[in-house]
């Protein structure tokens, strides 16, 4: 969740097991300054490698969209 550092966290709807891993693998995750996220029911069972994975890459698409943004209103 870009620009919101207070979200994130787990969904509601992972418990037990799950929930205690996941929050493991979060607390091992490199998150960028100012960001938080929350990791839905897909991630259950997603070592904290394919989360760091799944996370550079949204980034990836984060920057794409503010470098989009940032170029549309030089235009403007």
């Amino acid at each position: 969740m870009p620009n919101n550092p207070r979200a994130g966290g787990i969904s509601r709807r992972i418990e037990g097991d799950d929930r205690t891993e996941l929050k493991e693998a979060l607390a091992s995750l490199e998150l960028p300054e100012g960001m938080g996220l929350i990791v839905r029911t897909a991630g259950v069972g997603k070592s904290a490698e394919a989360l760091q994975w799944d996370l550079s890459f949204r980034l990836k698409h984060w920057e794409a969209i503010k470098k989009a943004l940032k170029a549309a209103q030089l235009r403007s």
